[in-house]
């Protein structure tokens, strides 16, 4: 049986400081920041920027969610599988200038559903 895995693609936009990837159950309830091959959907990006520097290219983040997630910010956890079910994939990024107070200082974007069997 072939698997899908979604796969999340970030382009941050000027001077991003931080942006994650968030999962919430079908009663909108946080369920943890996803986990993939790339890393932790909440892995520090510093003050990034559009475009590379050098080579003129977007600078894009991808990650391939695996149905595991990380339920805070602690890279020392263990990722843990979620349940059979739907669950909606929401991308936060933290608006330049501000302090990075969650849900305040982020613009917040929802992917859409995924369906866990």
């Amino acid at each position: 049986m072939k698997k899908n895995k979604p796969a999340i693609l970030i382009r941050p936009g000027s001077h991003t400081p931080d942006a994650t990837v968030r999962v919430y159950d079908s009663k909108k309830k946080f369920v943890g920041f996803i986990n993939s091959a790339q890393g932790p959907g909440f892995q520090p990006l510093g003050r990034v920027t559009n475009v590379d520097a050098t080579t003129g290219q977007l600078n894009f983040y991808e990650f391939d969610w695996d149905g595991t997630v990380f339920t805070a910010e602690n890279s020392t956890m263990t990722p843990t599988a979620v349940a059979a079910g739907t669950y909606d994939i929401v991308v936060a990024s933290q608006q330049k200038l501000t302090k990075g107070k969650y849900p305040a200082d982020f613009e917040i974007f929802n992917l859409g559903s995924v369906t866990i069997a």
